[in-house]
């Protein structure tokens, strides 16, 4: 009935599996061997306590594995669902992708003056800015504004006004356990940022500052948190368990890793709250900081943007906003940002495989 050689040709579905190293070429146990003595040197110097590893080659997990413990007293053991509090790569897990959705749709001009979004910014000097500046580290910002030292004596006390450890209407914003921000003082942390003075170069400089403004884009567009889009337009449909804002509200203390002792601001360990000041100050959710994840989440998204936009049969992001977002967008020399991934020049233009893009 069926001639030989007959079939039907369907299209992959893109998921990550997890597959035998030999598949991609790959010496399973001398890729083990390395990463373990890579890793156990890395505890013994007291580098970190314990880690998750997760390698993946051609759409398959070739590797993973989780080393160590959540502390350096050795109590509980990391594991493949430990949650880490993902710092800035909050940028391009969750800032990013929601500014490639407005892309898509033709709600985003990346080369349009800032103020066109935000009118408050009109007749400041941040009202001619663009998001592709922004977004490449180059529009003249300071690198960072130390918030919480405006509300610090001398002697590390915090200013009564603007923090209290009670809960109440006023002080509702959660900055850590036992410590609340006053719900207004948002509006001083943009105020604050607004007024600073910009760099006298349009040059590549590190800056966090452009990112605060992607939740209220989110809010001004579609009326809806940074969080709560994120959530509902890619984490869910990728199927991640274990990637969102406010940890806590998700997964038992238990699971979440610690970040640090940090014994200027907080004056506790910070496990489950935002480790980044700025971001912490505007209760844990921000565009540069504030998302938790595991590597095993991290590798599926960063597998979809390989795919260009496309993951389990469905795509995300349209190809052609996936190259825009991860070419070069200056010179590559002075400055080699994309807007997404970096790519380093000898890589291949195209994503096809996890061997061509590298995130910075």
């Amino acid at each position: 009935k069926y001639p030989a050689s007959w079939g039907l040709q369907t299209q992959s579905l893109g998921f990550l599996k997890e597959g035998n190293p030999a598949l991609e070429q790959v010496n399973g146990a001398d890729l083990e061997k390395n990463i373990d003595s890579l890793v156990q040197e890395g505890i013994q110097m007291s580098a970190f306590p314990g880690c998750q590893i997760c390698v993946v080659k051609g759409g398959r997990i070739i590797f993973q594995k989780s080393y160590g413990f959540q502390t350096y007293d050795s109590v509980l053991a990391i594991n493949d669902s430990s949650i880490y509090d993902i710092a800035s790569i909050t940028k391009v897990t969750a800032s990013i992708p929601a500014l490639m959705y407005l892309y898509d749709r033709g709600q985003l001009d990346l080369d349009a003056p800032i103020e066109n979004y935000f009118s408050y910014l009109e007749h400041t000097n941040k009202a001619k800015l663009n998001f592709r500046d922004i977004l490449t580290h180059q529009a003249q910002l300071t690198s960072w504004i130390p918030f919480y030292w405006y509300n610090t004596d001398s002697l590390g006390n915090l200013n009564p006004e603007v923090f209290q450890t009670q809960q109440s209407d006023i002080f509702n914003v959660r900055v850590a356990e036992d410590l609340y921000i006053n719900h207004d003082y948002k509006y001083q942390i943009f105020d604050t940022i607004i007024k600073s003075d910009l760099r006298d170069k349009r040059e590549y400089k590190y800056s966090d500052l452009g990112y605060y403004f992607v939740p209220s884009l989110m809010e001004n567009t579609y009326n809806i948190s940074l969080d709560k889009f994120v959530m509902d337009h890619f984490y869910k449909p990728l199927g991640l368990k274990n990637t969102f804002f406010h940890p806590l509200k998700y997964k038992p203390i238990s699971q979440i890793v610690p970040t640090e002792n940090d014994t200027l601001f907080r004056k506790q360990i910070i496990r489950g709250d935002v480790h980044d000041p700025g971001a912490a100050m505007l209760g844990g959710v921000c565009g540069h900081a504030g998302l938790f994840s595991t590597a095993k989440d991290l590798a599926v998204i960063f597998q979809m943007y390989l795919q260009e936009g496309y993951y389990n049969g469905v795509q995300y992001f349209d190809s052609a906003t996936i190259a825009e977002f991860t070419r070069y967008q200056h010179d590559g020399i002075k400055n080699r940002r994309a807007l997404l991934l970096t790519l380093y020049a000898f890589f291949s233009r195209r994503m096809k495989t996890s061997e061509n893009g590298v995130c910075g």
